[in-house]
């Protein structure tokens, strides 16, 4: 689906406008295709053979900059084009998404893509909408329906939570219990559960950050950025207050 199509399709819907005699006004949907139409230059116009306007002959349908709204995406057109010789399009259209999509996007010139669906039904990875599967949160029972914890990422057939969201640990019951705000434990997303920090350590954000020591414990960093509390410094390292310094190549703390 090339521009050249998509521009077709929309001109095809204005061709069927133009029959009926549409009229065109700053509120007026011409067609489908064409969401928040305007007349060029005039304050209106009627589509017919020829267009008629109140201060010219050629009446211009164009979109403006506001937003296309659920199931549409911008489509633009920047060549200018007439029918019967009368009518000009141009500028940005609002396309239509395919079926059951809330938004798309082109991800090609040839490709639209749903990022969205109706009914809280999940993506696939074709781009189109799936029937039978939900977004995080929600279970498929005839129609999409949330989970019974706000905090759920999956659930069963009766909305009884089998996995939280990150930074959730799954208890007793399908409820979803958040890791302490103190930060005497993080979430371990390998086993998504809230896990405590590592000897030493009385804050943390992983098994190799800590953020505070206990008393009598220094810190000591390495490379890689792993910070931990350590009870003695390691050899290459010295003592400087609360932390472990390491030592400068070539020397050796004795």
């Amino acid at each position: 689906m090339n521009l050249n199509t998509l521009k077709a399709g929309v001109l095809i819907l204005l061709f069927t406008a133009v029959a009926a005699q549409t009229l065109c006004t700053d509120t007026t949907q011409v067609a489908k295709n064409v969401k928040c139409p305007k007349c060029y230059d005039c304050a209106s116009c009627t589509l017919g053979t020829p267009a008629s306007c109140a201060t010219q002959t050629d009446c211009a349908i164009t979109c403006g900059s506001a937003p296309c709204g659920d199931g549409f995406t911008p489509l633009v057109i920047p060549q200018v084009d007439k029918i019967f010789a009368q009518v000009i399009i141009k500028g940005t259209f609002c396309y239509p998404c395919p079926d059951n999509c809330k938004s798309c996007t082109f991800t090609s010139a040839t490709t639209l893509n749903c990022t969205s669906c109706n009914g809280n039904f999940a993506t696939k990875t074709d781009g189109t909408c799936s029937t039978d599967s939900c977004i995080p949160g929600y279970y498929f029972d005839t129609t999409c329906k949330p989970c019974a914890d706000a905090n759920c990422a999956e659930c069963n057939a009766q909305g009884v939570c089998t996995t939280c969201k990150p930074n959730y640990e799954l208890k007793t019951g399908g409820v979803c219990q958040a890791c302490p705000a103190d930060g005497t434990k993080y979430f371990d997303a390998t086993t998504s559960t809230c896990v405590g920090c590592p000897t030493g350590c009385s804050k943390c954000t992983s098994a190799y950050n800590c953020t505070q020591c206990i008393a009598g414990y220094k810190t000591i960093s390495y490379e890689n950025l792993r910070m931990l509390c350590v009870a003695t410094c390691p050899s290459g390292y010295f003592t400087s207050g609360s932390n472990c310094q390491i030592c400068q190549s070539p020397c050796t703390l004795r």
